[in-house]
């Protein structure tokens, strides 16, 4: 087994009877190995290309200033372009360790009774005036009951998601947040099977928006890809095009589902499953 030849299958028909479960898992194992094979590999493309961008700026602007004597002002803004170009890579790589940190799991000093309706409440009075300079109300509606988690997780899961609802949403529209409560067997997604094997009940909530662009829903499923950014949003926001890769990852290490779903081509609507307190 190696990189070149993770495409290799067993044929299952050629098999015995009794030996075709152990073929079919071998080839669930194998299958699995090469997305994640693919997929890290693209992660690392994706990181020196992004990477190396910043450096490569850095490293010309410092070049040219170093080339001959130039007035204070000079020197100052030049500083300044420096100052954001750092600023971005220490953003990225605070994301980048956010990232690594979920995919270990949660361990039961982080889980603790969050209160949704508190943590929601708070970020809306944060957002709110980000959102009415572009004539966008923020509405909630439901039960936001408790949940099991880490509070400053989940509280960096919603705030990407309600400041992505503000940066794309059509000017003079309405973000609407909405929750409530679920059965395992009423869930949208059927990725994560923990939550869908729990007896208790699930607290799903909603983000919806209307998008100031139509989006199609193959082009959406690929906004969770790290450092993805589709074609219509690149000039409109600066970001590092991980902020849903976090929410997948944060979403994934609370056991619960995130799954999106756009409507009439310009609603764009967001789902987050999780394990609501009894």
């Amino acid at each position: 087994m190696n990189p070149d030849r993770l495409d290799d299958r067993v044929t299952v028909s050629d098999m015995p009877l009794e030996l075709r479960p152990l073929a079919e898992s071998y080839n669930s194992m194998m299958a699995k190995l090469e997305s994640n094979f693919e997929s890290l590999s693209r992660f690392s493309d994706n990181i020196a290309h992004e990477l190396r961008t910043p450096i490569a700026t850095l490293s010309t602007q410092t070049q040219v200033m170093l080339n001959k004597p130039r007035a204070s002002d000079e020197y100052i803004e030049q500083l300044h372009h420096q100052h954001d170009t750092l600023e971005q890579l220490s953003a990225m790589i605070n994301n980048m360790l956010l990232l690594a940190k979920t995919q270990k799991g949660l361990s039961d000093s982080q889980i603790s009774h969050v209160d949704t309706d508190s943590l929601i409440t708070k970020l809306v009075d944060y957002y709110e005036m980000i959102a009415e300079d572009r004539g966008i109300a923020i509405e909630t509606k439901g039960e936001f009951s408790a949940v099991l988690g880490d509070k400053s997780l989940l509280q960096r899961l919603f705030a990407n998601l309600i400041s992505n609802a503000i940066y794309y949403a059509a000017q003079d529209s309405v973000i609407t947040i909405s929750a409530d409560r679920v059965n395992s067997d009423e869930m949208v997604g059927t990725t994560i099977s923990s939550l869908q094997q729990s007896k208790q009940a699930i607290l799903r909530m909603t983000i919806t928006n209307q998008l100031d662009e139509p989006l199609t829903q193959s082009e959406a499923d690929k906004l969770f890809e790290r450092f993805y950014r589709h074609h219509k949003t690149i000039d409109r926001h600066t970001g590092t095009g991980l902020g849903l890769s976090i929410v997948q990852s944060i979403v994934g290490a609370h056991n619960g589902n995130v799954s999106i779903t756009i409507k009439d081509d310009d609603y764009f609507q967001v789902s987050v499953e999780l394990l609501a307190e009894v």
